[in-house]
């Protein structure tokens, strides 16, 4: 099973949104789902179970990328402020080379940006896991439409 990667204000988001009667999905109960080097050893209900489960893990990876979005955004605002905050608290006359020098020194800014560029980087590697997954489901419905003109609908 995966959970979803909420940050404070993906979870509040995620809470509302529920709150308003929208579902979202905050795990995926397969394993990570892999498409075999031979789809014809497989039969076709089984091809149609892998591209269901592709197409919904395809789905969970974008709500992550989203909840990754989320968090970088208010990351990104809370660094703002802390760089706000240094700017009005420096003496008069301090360079800015200098503020940036003292921020990066403050464990509360240094713990923030570390979070943001966590969830930066995860939201990439998502990108691209979604974008694989999307190709890995083109190839498996296109195995069920070849079978379908080589064989006719089929019944499950």
């Amino acid at each position: 099973m995966i959970e979803l990667d909420l940050d404070v204000s993906s979870k509040t988001v995620v809470s509302n949104l529920t709150k308003q009667g929208i579902f979202i999905p905050t795990t995926f109960d397969y394993e990570t789902p892999t498409v075999p080097s031979d789809l014809t050893a497989m039969s076709h209900e089984e091809v149609i179970n892998l591209y269901n489960i592709l197409v919904e893990y395809g789905n969970f990876l974008a709500l992550q990328t989203t909840v990754a979005e989320i968090s970088v955004t208010e990351l990104d605002k809370q660094l703002k402020l802390q760089e706000a905050e240094a700017t009005h608290a420096a003496a008069k006359g301090t360079t800015a080379t200098k503020i940036k020098a003292d921020l990066l020194v403050l464990p509360g800014y240094q713990s923030t940006l570390d979070r943001r560029d966590y969830y930066a980087a995860y939201g990439s590697l998502l990108k691209t896991l979604q974008k694989n997954t999307g190709e890995q489901a083109w190839v498996v419905k296109a195995d069920l439409q070849r079978r379908k003109q080589a064989f006719g609908s089929f019944t499950a």
